[in-house]
């Protein structure tokens, strides 16, 4: 079995503000369809990521993934300034697959103090992650939260955001990996790397995602990395298979040991 730790499930019914109408993705997405392309490439578990900001969607998204097998866990959405952060978190909490929150940080907005008391909140929970969404020149800001807050876990998505474009990687980013890699409940995500692409449709070629790839395995190795496809944006770019592909094709030349670790055991350890 192997574990997918980035998909989105949504429902256009329930007046999503994303995705717009009219897009390739207005439409709606089930466990099952996930099911579809992930079971042959043996992935039959899945971590749901929030796509919505509203409350009622992410109750609805937390409840109605009570009941579907292939769900393992549920990263959800709270406004980290809001006033009614530890009350909407209490709420989410009585959901058994609930694990922690996504925070899209944008340096423009800051890391208030409500901002870091609000995460603080977490410490000791047993939804204790934050996921972390923004460009790698930004969130190297979080570095003193993370410091801040030991008892919280800490997963970077979509390798910091960094454009892909089959170059080597700058030493400002070397340096952002190497930064966050420096506390031990920092971990960082394998995922959109077709989204990433410069190109479209994104190359398949593992030579162009590389640079990028050996990065983060240099830095944080094969037990602090998880696989993540976000599907089904990925499909704006290319297919699942290739973003399966291309990374199994990656962790294969280290060893069947890392890409079981990778797709399948540090997702069980760190999502708990």
């Amino acid at each position: 079995m192997k574990i997918d730790t980035h998909i989105h499930l949504y429902d256009p019914a329930t007046k999503l503000s994303w995705p717009q109408p009219g897009t390739p993705l207005y439409r709606k997405v089930s466990a099952s369809d996930f099911l579809t392309v992930g079971e042959k490439h043996n992935f039959s578990k899945a971590v749901v990521v929030e796509c919505a900001t509203e409350i009622e969607n992410n109750m609805h998204m937390l409840e109605t993934s009570q009941e579907e097998e292939a769900v393992l866990a549920v990263i959800a959405y709270i406004d980290m300034k809001s006033p009614e952060f530890t009350q909407i978190y209490d709420r989410y909490s009585q959901f058994s697959k609930f694990r922690g929150l996504r925070y899209r940080y944008n340096s423009s907005d800051g890391c208030t103090d409500d901002v870091r008391k609000n995460i603080a909140y977490l410490s000791g929970k047993r939804a204790n992650i934050i996921e972390l969404h923004g460009s790698y020149q930004e969130l190297i800001q979080l570095s003193e939260l993370v410091l801040e807050n030991p008892d919280v876990q800490f997963i970077i998505e979509h390798v910091g955001c960094i454009v892909i474009d089959g170059k080597e990687v700058p030493e400002v980013y070397i340096n952002f990996l190497k930064r966050m890699s420096l506390f031990d409940n920092v971990c960082m995500k394998l995922s959109a790397i077709i989204c990433l692409s410069k190109e479209v449709p994104a190359p398949t070629e593992l030579s162009y995602y590389l640079p990028v790839l050996e990065a983060n395995w240099n830095v944080f190795g094969d037990e602090r990395l998880i696989f993540g496809s976000d599907w089904p944006v990925l499909e704006l770019k290319g297919t699942y298979d290739e973003a399966v592909g291309l990374t199994e094709e990656y962790l294969r030349s280290k060893s069947l040991d890392s890409m079981d670790k990778v797709m399948y055991r540090n997702a069980m350890r760190i999502y708990s």
